[in-house]
């Protein structure tokens, strides 16, 4: 029975190294023993802050879910206020009965969606600080990136690329062939997800504040989802650094 995929003695130079075994074959990834690999980090910092990204995940998950059912309920207050206003306009009526309230239902959907806002960006910078601990080991412990842990943060942020360099610098987190890479790719589609479903919520709720809190449901579902999946990734690449530097 052949061993699982991780890091063994070179077959070629057992003295000089260890070579990455993919579960089948050797692959040209090697580190060489020198002053091993990760030695001098702080193995202790990517735990604390991998505990910290997944509780931001879980609190993540449920600001989205606020973010879409505000939405359903905002769009079509304002969509059907406007709509009355138009028509008063075109009758020559002067008075706006639903506009008072109206405006009070905008400033309490506004004030909720930027508290959510708020939140997101704090969820987002302790997911961040994770993610740049985590490309660091994953560097210290010799497994090949295409990005360095700088940019792989950076990507987060350029318009278009963001929608698959994180992707890529999170799968190299993980050793290549490892049987796991999967679980990145389900997480990534489904905070691709997260992010696009807040337009169908407003489009459906100018037709219909039902339809459009039933989308906003369907959003909770996938918010509630990618935030799961993200917390497996973050276990996972945890677990198999402590692995790999334990070696």
């Amino acid at each position: 029975m052949l061993p699982g995929p991780g890091w063994y003695p070179d077959p070629s130079n057992p003295a000089a190294g260890q070579r990455w075994w993919d579960g089948q074959q050797w692959t040209h990834h090697a580190v060489g023993y020198g002053p091993g690999p990760g030695r001098g980090l702080d193995r202790d910092a990517e735990v604390r802050s991998a505990n910290s990204a997944r509780v931001a995940l879980v609190v993540g998950a449920g600001l989205y879910a606020l973010q879409f059912l505000v939405l359903s309920l905002v769009y079509h207050s304002f969509w059907s206020n406007f709509q009355h206003t138009m028509d008063q306009a075109q009758n020559g009526t002067t008075a706006s009965p639903g506009l008072p309230g109206f405006q009070g239902s905008l400033l309490v959907g506004e004030g909720a969606l930027q508290l959510a806002s708020i939140g997101l960006l704090a969820v987002g910078i302790v997911f961040l600080v994770w993610f740049h601990r985590a490309a660091t080991v994953a560097r210290a412990a010799g497994l090949p990136a295409r990005y360095s842990p700088g940019l792989a943060v950076g990507a987060w942020f350029i318009p278009f690329a963001n929608w698959f360099m994180p992707y890529q610098a999170a799968v190299d987190l993980l050793p290549p062939g490892h049987p796991q890479r999967g679980v990145v790719g389900r997480w990534w589609v489904l905070w691709l997800g997260t992010q696009f479903v807040g337009i169908f919520v407003g489009l459906a709720s100018l037709a219909s504040v039902g339809l459009g809190v039933a989308i906003g449901l369907i959003g909770v579902v996938i918010a509630v989802s990618a935030a799961a999946a993200g917390r497996e990734v973050v276990r996972i690449v945890t677990e198999t650094h402590a692995q790999l530097l334990a070696r």
